[in-house]
């Protein structure tokens, strides 16, 4: 089988660099497309060019199979791509990703066939198939046109076994990018110097805007949903990786959350340390959280945590995200992250529709509670299909589906949060606040002092020029600290570099 392999504004999609190895391990010949890339808040459409460089590699390969892998955002991106490719290539279409998992019945009105879940063996099998021949209408996972109808079928259990898994692709080998009105023939990731790798799959939560909540539903009867890999297994892949990257300068764990459990965290910290050796990061929970296990992570080299805070009010954490906020514990350990001299960078949740005035003080005042220094990503409430966020913004009617990514492109102009986003007054206000609570050269003295200023409410200007004045010192400096560490990139710089949508930390 010759199968191409097509991710949507995403060099690091790890499901098209999994599929791209099992499908090779099994004998048939990939080529994989990155089709642009992703950048903050200002995401493009495809131009024509782009669109026919695409058509064009895929008459070259002729594949006998062609998979586009996207997000929910790129819904409309992916429609109009297919019924481009479609005129390239006489091979059917298969959607996978969260947005085919999460609405196969808008996907397969587009697609020939849709990817539900996990992907790994459905994908093989479905290529065997084909190889030979054999209908595939029965395959697990697959939902079918044939014949007029839609075949749903179910799933397949989910992979308990992750080690059994070859690593992700970083090959290089029938790999392209497609970006800038530019063909090249080589694998993009390869040049940039953070390494990003999951110990695990599945989350112990399921808050009401992540797509866990779906998952977990959708997955309640196929298996343990939360699984773990081996030491072995994930500083193999490390290591890997190290010998195809041209030069790594730091580990990314992009796990949900962090492994907790004590015996794997005390074998990975010996392992890691012996055989890598590099600075890493990691996302970890409040309520999993152990000293032990913090010391340990930073002997092994661990420079930096990311916690979800999300809100600062009790009412909203439970009435709205199905999250607990554990104050005291979270103040408790901002001052062990201190204490410690770890960089920590705390999420926050704006554009609650939801959220009252009195929720949004409670997150301004909590933030001043914690422990000076810290980084603050600011998210823009984005509403993804079947999530619980989703359902109660709806039956709450502040929302319809228009509004629902897929539908809409929100991410396009607002997923981290920018300052020059419009806003009622009082909720720049507020943004302003937190803003400047980051700034660690900002007394806060200064800052409690604007929040008691009831002209800045109504007329939050003046303030929210002081915000973007501090933040693009706040900025200068981290973009100076990864220079010095090598950890700054041209591709770093094309996805987050803009003097008007300036990130905030």
């Amino acid at each position: 089988m010759r199968i191409a392999l097509i991710a949507l504004y995403g060099i690091e999609n790890n499901g098209v660099r999994y599929l791209t190895s099992i499908l090779r391990r099994h004998g048939h010949s990939v080529c994989v497309i990155y089709f642009k890339n992703w950048r903050n808040n200002a995401i493009d459409l495809p131009t024509e060019k782009e669109v026919a460089l695409l058509c064009g590699v895929l008459k070259e390969h002729a594949p006998s199979l062609v998979g586009l892998s996207f997000g929910s955002s790129y819904f409309k991106i992916a429609v109009r791509l297919t019924e481009e490719i479609r005129k390239a290539v006489a091979a059917p279409v298969i959607f996978g990703g969260l947005h085919a998992t999460v609405v196969p019945e808008r996907c397969i009105e587009v697609a020939d066939i849709v990817c539900v879940g996990e992907g790994e063996y459905a994908m093989v099998e479905l290529a065997e198939r084909l190889e030979r021949g054999q209908d595939i209408a029965d395959i697990r996972n697959l939902w079918i046109r044939k014949d007029g109808e839609v075949v749903r079928n179910p799933l397949r259990p989910l992979v308990e076994d992750l080690d059994s898994l070859p690593f992700r692709d970083y090959s290089g080998q029938d790999v392209y990018e497609i970006a800038g009105n530019r063909l090249t023939p080589h694998d993009p990731i390869l040049l940039i110097p953070d390494f990003r790798i999951n110990c695990s799959r599945g989350c112990f939560f399921k808050c009401a805007y992540c797509y866990n909540s779906i998952l977990r539903q959708l997955y309640k009867n196929a298996g343990r949903y939360y699984r773990l890999r081996s030491v072995r297994n994930v500083v193999d892949e490390i290591r890997y990786a190290q010998g195809r990257f041209r030069r790594i300068r730091k580990v990314i764990f992009d796990d949900d959350v962090f492994a907790v459990d004590r015996q794997w965290l005390a074998e990975f910290a010996d392992t890691y340390k012996k055989e890598v050796g590099l600075p890493f990061e990691c996302l970890l929970h409040p309520d999993v959280v152990k000293e032990e296990n913090l010391r340990l992570l930073k002997s092994a080299g661990l420079r930096r945590v990311q916690v979800g805070i999300q809100s600062g009010s009790p009412r909203e954490m439970a009435e709205v995200y199905d999250r607990s906020l554990p104050q005291d514990r979270l103040i408790e350990l901002s001052r062990l992250y201190r204490d410690m001299q770890l960089e920590v960078v705390y999420d926050l949740l704006i554009d609650d529709p939801l959220a009252t005035e009195q929720d949004k003080r409670e997150l301004f005042e909590f933030i001043m509670r914690l422990e000076r220094p810290f980084n603050l990503f600011l998210y823009s409430l984005t509403v993804f299909p079947g999530t619980e966020i989703a359902r109660k913004l709806l039956q709450a009617g502040l929302i319809t589906e228009k509004d629902i990514e897929g539908e809409s492109q929100k991410t396009f102009e607002q997923f981290r949060v920018s300052l020059d986003y419009p806003r009622p007054a009082f909720d720049r206000f507020i943004l302003a606040l937190l803003v400047l609570s980051s700034k660690s050269f900002v007394p806060r003295s200064l800052i409690w002092w604007l929040y008691g200023r009831r002209f800045l409410e109504r007329h939050p200007g003046p303030l929210l020029a002081l915000a973007y004045a501090t933040n693009f010192v706040k900025m200068l400096w981290i973009a100076w600290k990864m220079l010095r560490r090598g950890e700054l990139s041209r591709f770093k710089l094309h996805q987050f570099l803009s003097l008007k949508k300036m990130l905030i930390q």
